[in-house]
């Protein structure tokens, strides 16, 4: 649950290509997609969707901003941030969430 935010390649540079980011039948994304393409998991909506991926996506933006080269004071929590999550998988991956 860490590579998601920000794809990368093999490639040296880690650059993705035009062709690395279209979806598997060949479309281009369009902004907001999340929201078109999304399938609701667990019985939630697709909003409740966005939601929690918003959700993460701020964890893991925060977590950036305490490394370097920006070393910023951490705004979130350590025991409810990013790293909080990293090492959790299933039900205890969803009770950390929900209570986060």
């Amino acid at each position: 649950m860490g590579g998601w935010i920000r794809p990368i390649s093999s490639r040296a540079t880690e650059e993705i290509s035009l062709s690395d980011r279209r979806f598997e039948d060949g479309s281009e994304p369009e902004l907001l997609d999340v929201i078109g393409r999304c399938t609701p998991l667990d019985g939630l909506s697709c909003f409740e969707d966005v939601e929690q991926l918003t959700l993460l996506l701020f964890l893991k933006m925060a977590d950036q901003l305490t490394e370097p080269p920006y070393n910023r004071a951490p705004i979130v929590p350590p025991e409810l941030g990013w790293k909080a999550l990293l090492p959790l998988d299933g039900v205890a991956l969803e009770d950390q969430y929900r209570t986060s």
